[in-house]
């Protein structure tokens, strides 16, 4: 018997700017089984002064209620760095969401998306 796997976007590539904050919508993964969140991290030409920090919140519904960081990283400062992050999904995780903050300086691109498995 085959697995079935879906893949969803928790966050769409978008700069985050210089002391800004985005937050992603919150995506329901109570259909899988486990799964894999990945994220992308991208600095400019020039760095940041403080790096970009990705953090992956957890909820038991879509309107966030019982929030908690499930992890959270933080990027570099290196010009034009690019850093690829893997995050296991727990067991029992009903909704996630990515919230991108604390870079000082300059924007940083940051996106992210989900391979779950949902049956099998």
């Amino acid at each position: 018997m085959a697995l079935t796997k879906a893949k969803a976007e928790v966050l769409a590539s978008t700069s985050n700017s210089a002391g800004g904050t985005t937050t992603g919508s919150w995506i329901n993964v109570s259909d899988a089984y486990e799964g894999t969140i990945w994220i992308k991290v991208t600095n400019g030409g020039t760095g940041p002064t403080v790096g970009l920090t990705a953090r992956i919140d957890r909820a038991d519904d879509g309107s966030g209620t019982n929030t908690y960081v499930l992890t959270s990283i933080l990027h570099d400062t290196t010009s034009s760095s690019v850093g690829h992050y893997r995050v296991r999904l727990p067991e029992g995780v009903s909704y996630i969401r990515l919230v991108a903050a604390g870079n000082t300086g300059q924007a940083v691109t940051v996106e992210s998306r989900i391979d779950k498995v949902t049956a099998l």
